[in-house]
């Protein structure tokens, strides 16, 4: 059952009237809250347990036998209802309708509304006002978590990040938001205490809640990533309400760092626990976008290798596999293997190392470049480096 408010209007002066001008218009709770004419006071969120939700109208010039319509619709911008006035008087007064909420159709439809108003079947104006769930929630309805399967992300290395959904209030219509904060306190698109109040819009609209999992995003990172870090950071509001007002979510606020740099967990992990590396070699193939590295360390001589694919390390069934066919240096390498990148130029090699101790040119397109004392040969083709080789 739809219901609207009674009707009501009230003179403030009379007179000769010309043109009927709508001069001031309030979403309101409680029209009757004043004396007279006097505007009363604004309320555009309202809650399914709310009472009702008026629209008040202040006029000038009017004639009496002036109408008045007003033209709800929902959240889906479906027509709800309608309500008409006509003035038995003229000059200057004000008059008001509304719907009522609670117990109602309208309790059922959370979002956002609008009101249309038309004077003698003209277009006048028109309002918006919200409608949220009877209570806030504060994370009842709904559980928001992130997954990714690596928080550290590499130059060429995929990224898969997604977001996961618990319900606990199935088939509630909601909408996702995303956002952004630098590490380094710049926010990119909002901050930290009032992360969603930058008038983003939804990642995802109009969700029937449910146990789910989605990508937020999948593929392969280019080949230049400068080492920064960010939260991303989300929340399940209810559908077409303001992220802004914390009242309208219905799920946890949830987080997750991610940093960008030359090297992934997996080899932070094996850096950590071994320091450098006697020796590495590391490859760039453009055309296939991977970073193909393979490190070793002495072992006692028997030469333990640790291999990766842009950061990924290669898990092997056999740790005989793992073992260096050729013995490496004793001592490990002074630049680390995080010190070259997909993007390294031959200039930024001679800022690094110098001018090279000897090259052997192979053709017009391919060079070695050897630098005796710091233990590394770098293979340069068709201008970029392809190849570094650390002893």
């Amino acid at each position: 059952m739809r219901r609207i408010i009674l009707l009501a209007a009230s003179l403030l002066l009379t007179g000769t009237a010309f043109s009927f001008t709508i001069d001031n218009q309030v979403s309101t709770g409680d029209p009757l809250a004043s004396s007279s004419c006097t505007t009363p006071a604004t309320k555009t969120s309202f809650r399914a347990d709310d009472d009702s939700a008026y629209l008040w109208l202040h006029a000038v010039n009017i004639t009496a036998g002036d109408t008045v319509e007003w033209r709800w619709s929902s959240p889906n911008n479906a027509p709800y209802t309608t309500a008409s006035y006509q003035f038995p008087f003229g000059g200057t007064g004000c008059a008001w309708a509304g719907i009522i909420i609670k117990g109602q159709t309208a309790a059922t439809l959370p979002g956002q509304w609008k009101v249309d108003v038309y004077v003698n079947n003209v277009f006048a104006a028109t309002a918006n006002f919200s409608i949220a769930p009877s209570a806030p929630l504060g994370g009842g309805a709904a559980h928001l978590e992130f997954a990714v399967n690596d928080q550290l992300l590499v130059p060429w290395g995929y990224v898969n990040l997604a977001y996961r959904l618990k319900s606990f209030q199935p088939g509630l219509h909601v909408d996702l938001y995303l956002g952004l904060l630098l590490g380094d306190g710049s926010p990119q698109c909002v901050s930290p205490d009032m992360v969603f109040a930058s008038g983003l819009s939804p990642f995802a609209n109009d969700l029937a809640l449910s146990n789910s999992e989605a990508v937020i995003t999948a593929g392969h990172l280019p080949p230049q990533v400068n080492p920064f870090s960010l939260t991303l950071y989300g929340v399940v509001v209810g559908h077409g309400l303001s992220p802004a007002d914390s009242a309208n979510w219905v799920s946890n606020l949830a987080a997750m760092d991610l940093a960008f740099g030359p090297l992934s967990s997996d080899q932070l992990d094996v850096l950590a626990e071994r320091g450098n590396p006697q020796a590495y070699v590391i490859q760039f193939f453009r055309d296939q976008e991977q970073r193909i590295e393979s490190w070793v360390y002495d072992g006692g001589g028997l030469g333990q290798v640790f291999q990766f694919v842009n950061g990924r390390r290669l898990a092997s069934d056999n740790a005989d596999t793992e073992r260096a066919a050729a013995s490496a240096s004793s001592s490990a390498t002074f630049f680390g293997p995080g010190r070259f990148v997909p993007t390294t130029t031959p200039a930024q090699i001679r800022a690094l190392l110098g001018d090279p101790d000897r090259v052997l040119t192979k053709s017009p397109q391919l060079a070695v470049w050897f630098f005796t004392t710091n233990r590394i040969t770098v293979t340069v083709e068709n201008g970029a480096v392809s190849r570094v080789e650390a002893y």
